[in-house]
């Protein structure tokens, strides 16, 4: 008789039991909602991931909570200004990967932890208050103990989420906040749903607890990072670059003989997706999906091509010029064609990259030892498709004109056809004059180094003619004050406290109390004076 295979829920509801077991009295084993274990002692409060199921293990834990707990006893200011009832103890112990262990003390109720300093020869030397962020990273890492959450972290993250949807909605470019509208839409809905469960009787506090600490841990970071809540709060983020230098300057000029310029444009736009060096992830992947877009057109329009010089080599009658020119437009546009494929092959599946991928792609070039010359080369290679494109359009209207000034026998006729081209050259050339410089530079300086106090407004600086125009006037109001009265004007003595004010004067100055004044004197309520 075939053997039936046993039950798999069984077996692990018995090594589970199995490994309950094991706990030490005081410990309680917590699942994360991730699936990752850690132990909460309920007793003395302590939250350790490591293994005390082995007694070695247990007796270090307890052991680094002994010292750091006796040397918080000495310190009894702590408690005075950390007056918390729901405080626990976070203990981390050595491992090869990490050589150095770490201990903390947090409260979710007053949002604060302060770490000791485990690098010293005597752990307990001193202990360091840590950031809202840690603080929240502590609530998204050890949730699952808690049985509730204290009313002021679900105020704190229901305010941080509405201050981001309104900046959304007011289409804010450069806010601070870290995610965007469709992020912080699904963490409204995720919170909604976890509360409609909690209002049923459902345990979800570990649930709502990991998903506020996840959430506001990277809020808190762009906070910190932008000095909220202090006097050098900045309500934009960073999006100045740096000005080229005059070495990568000149090597602009020399590439563009080459690549038209398209590789400064490439340059640019990859330049404003890491302000100061970071990547700004929502803009880095929306740079690689315009990317993919640009690609796929230049790849339609150099198709559109080659079948054009296809058709003009068939035509009888051309010379060596024009078949050259349509032979090297042909191959330029298969050029473009390739690398257009390539560049799409690579990025493709980079379109959703996170903060890692960005910084290597932004850096993986470091030959020239500067961070602008470093990403022109990059700038160069992206500009490829598009530029051989231009190379490709330019040959095929060599071949072209010179087929048209072959073609015609009259000297009419030939006079229209240069004039005609004559005329298309040059409103190409007058259209890229046009849109040359249409659009508003990349920012050199932060949004607040622009703000103007008298309106309260965030204008451009004054360039050019006006900056100059502007410091011809400051400098005639300067003349201006500093000149003095002439000799020959009388200048009027000063009127004696004692003599007394003439109506005109009272009444140019004071308007009606003058006027009353002058029909009503008033008494004096001084005894003195009255005797």
């Amino acid at each position: 008789m075939e053997e039936l295979p046993p039950n798999s829920s069984t077996a692990a509801q018995q090594k589970a039991l199995a490994e309950s077991l094991l706990v030490p009295v005081g410990w309680n084993k917590q699942i994360h909602p991730d699936g990752t274990i850690y132990y909460f002692n309920e007793i003395q409060r302590i939250i350790t991931p490591e293994d005390v199921t082995h007694d070695a293990i247990s007796n270090q834990v307890m052991s680094r909570w002994k010292t750091h707990m006796d040397f918080l006893c000495k310190k009894r200011r702590f408690f005075t200004s950390f007056p918390a009832d729901d405080w626990e103890f976070t203990i981390c112990l050595p491992s090869p990967e990490k050589k150095v262990g770490s201990a903390s003390v947090h409260s979710w109720a007053l949002k604060g932890i302060y770490k000791f300093d485990c690098e010293k020869s005597d752990p307990v030397d001193q202990y360091l208050e840590g950031s809202k962020a840690e603080v929240w990273e502590q609530v998204a890492n050890y949730p699952t103990h808690r049985r509730r959450i204290p009313p002021g972290m679900e105020v704190d993250f229901m305010s941080a989420l509405a201050h981001g949807a309104t900046e959304i909605a007011l289409d804010i470019k450069a806010t601070t906040f870290p995610y965007n509208g469709t992020q912080t839409k699904s963490f409204m809905r995720v919170y909604h749903d976890l509360k409609v469960l909690q209002q049923v009787g459902q345990n979800v506090t570990p649930a709502l607890a990991w998903h506020m600490g996840k959430v506001m841990g990277e809020i808190e970071r762009s906070r910190q990072k932008y000095s909220f809540g202090t006097r050098d709060a900045r309500i934009y983020r960073n999006v100045a670059i740096s000005k080229p230098t005059w070495g990568v300057r000149v090597l602009d000029v020399v590439i563009s003989l080459l690549f038209f310029g398209v590789h400064k444009t490439y340059r640019k736009r990859l330049a404003t997706t890491q302000p100061n060096g970071t990547p700004y992830l929502p803009d880095f992947r929306k740079l690689m999906q315009s990317f993919l877009v640009e690609w796929a057109d230049s790849n339609l329009v150099a198709t559109v091509f080659v079948s054009a010089n296809v058709g003009f080599l068939a035509v009888p009658g051309i010379n060596s010029l024009q078949r050259t020119a349509s032979l090297a437009s042909s191959l330029l546009s298969m050029t473009s064609i390739v690398t257009g494929l390539h560049h799409v092959w690579q990025h493709r599946e980079r379109t959703e990259a996170d903060n890692d991928e960005a910084y290597q792609y932004l850096h993986h070039v470091k030959v020239l030892g500067h961070a602008d010359a470093d990403l022109t080369v990059t700038a160069c290679f992206l500009s490829i498709p598009l530029a051989s494109l231009l190379w490709s359009v330019i040959s095929f209207g060599v071949s072209v004109g010179a087929f048209c000034v072959q073609g015609s026998t009259e000297s009419t006729g030939k006079l229209v056809l240069v004039v005609l081209l004559g005329v298309l050259g040059t409103s190409a050339c007058a259209m890229l004059l046009f849109f040359w410089q249409i659009w508003k530079a990349p920012r050199h300086t932060e949004i607040e180094a622009e703000f103007n106090i008298n309106t309260d407004l965030n204008v451009d600086p004054v360039t050019g003619r006006a900056k100059f125009l502007e410091k011809v006037k400051s400098f005639r109001r300067r003349l201006a004050w500093t000149k003095k009265p002439k000799d020959d004007v009388p200048v009027p003595d000063p009127t004696p406290d004692s003599a007394p004010v003439p109506v005109e004067k009272v009444d140019d100055i004071w308007g009606p109390v003058g006027r009353y004044l002058q029909t009503n004197p008033l008494q004096s309520t001084n005894p003195a004076s009255a005797v």
